[in-house]
């Protein structure tokens, strides 16, 4: 199946079609019950009275925010059983007895009880979807991990181990709603001359009066984080530390505690970066590319050396060059770098220990998902 981006399909224009989707586009399978009808109709009896039988339109989509309920149907005016647009899906993880893995998409259709089983069936990633996140009691968990090159905006030599984190994120849920996020940030890095620091950007959705934020940090060999603070906090970023020499193998927990649970829709944006004080009062920041820096960096660099950054049209922290200045590589973890690049590849470019390093960055992360399963032995 090879699909396919229509960007003008709004106004029943096929031309412009594309392979290539948009940062954003959500992609989800669909359930119509009773799609044979015309109407599209179908009944469900809730055990209240008779009259709660109704006549319900609804479509469940495995991806949130593309299930919905008509609100009118047959002249029938009601707001059941989906207002908010979520997932009514439920997803699993499954190995097979010969290893295979797959992943395991269950629909709740129309009648809502909750069972999942209306409609289940597997898809086989074929190295195309990512890791299923590991699943608890009330938890999900997703993990991965940020490496950045501190010689921005010069080339640089492309070992991408001057600062690497150790990420993870955790949810923890109430009655199928979010009501905690737990971010935890663990600092590795090989022998660097430049004093980075590390810093947090974390902005919720919701008003303020609506969560607290808690910090805490777990020391190597403890095992029971404590309470702690900042260095400096400014709006929603967090500058947990201006030397990451000297909080190697540390971790830091942010906590948000919603007071209401929260859909999955409304999770807080959040970005871990680097930085460094300027002379000039200024700061030296790497992001992500194309991830927007704060009002306090130095503008001036943007553009120079081998930086192909243009502000005016939202594109930061980009290069002409297979190699990136920074990257995050989802379902990873520091552990997969321990005897390669954190070890031995001081000057040396990421593609020496991990040849297929440059095909998953040329495509946008298309190919070799997972090349850093693959160093050279």
């Amino acid at each position: 199946m090879q699909l396919k981006y229509y960007p003008n399909i709004a106004n029943g224009d096929f031309s412009g079609e594309t392979t290539t989707f948009p940062k954003g586009t959500k992609i989800g399978f669909i359930l119509k019950p009773n799609a044979w009808s015309m109407l599209g109709d179908t009944y469900c009896s809730i055990k209240k009275s008779s009259k709660w039988n109704k006549k319900m339109n609804i479509w469940a989509s495995s991806t949130e925010g593309l299930s919905f309920a008509d609100k009118n149907v047959l002249g029938q005016s009601f707001n059941f059983p989906n207002p908010n647009g979520e997932a009514r899906t439920a997803k699993f993880a499954y190995t097979s007895p010969e290893g295979k893995k797959f992943a395991i998409i269950s629909v709740e259709d129309a009648c809502d009880d909750k069972d999942y089983d209306d409609l289940l069936f597997a898809l086989n990633p074929a190295n195309v979807f990512s890791e299923l996140p590991k699943v608890e009691q009330g938890k999900t968990h997703f993990h991965g991990v940020y490496a950045f090159e501190d010689l921005w905006p010069s080339r640089g030599d492309y070992d991408m181990n001057d600062v690497v984190v150790d990420f993870d994120h955790e949810l923890n849920f109430s009655n199928g709603k979010v009501q905690k996020e737990i971010f935890s940030l663990t600092t590795y890095m090989n022998t660097v001359t430049l004093k980075d620091g590390l810093a947090f950007k974390l902005k919720p959705k919701v008003s303020s009066d609506k969560y607290k934020i808690t910090l805490q940090k777990l020391a190597p060999g403890e095992t029971e984080p404590k309470t702690t603070s900042v260095l400096k906090q400014e709006g929603d970023v967090y500058y947990i530390w201006d030397d990451v020499k000297q909080q190697l193998g540390y971790t830091y927990i942010f906590t948000i505690t919603y007071t209401t649970p929260q859909t999955m829709s409304n999770l807080a944006d959040y970005e871990p970066f680097i930085w460094r004080e300027q002379e000039n009062g200024k700061q030296w920041e790497m992001h992500l590319p194309f991830c927007k820096p704060t009002n306090k960096v130095d503008d001036s660099l943007f553009g120079t050396e081998d930086d192909k950054s243009v502000p005016s049209q939202g594109k930061y922290y980009v290069r002409d060059s297979v190699y990136p200045f920074a990257f995050y590589l989802a379902n990873a973890k520091a552990e997969n770098f321990t005897e390669t690049i954190l070890k031995e590849g001081e000057n040396k470019p990421i593609s020496t220990f991990y040849p297929e390093f440059l095909q998953w960055s040329t495509s946008n992360g298309a190919e070799f998902p997972d090349w850093y399963l693959h160093p050279v032995k």
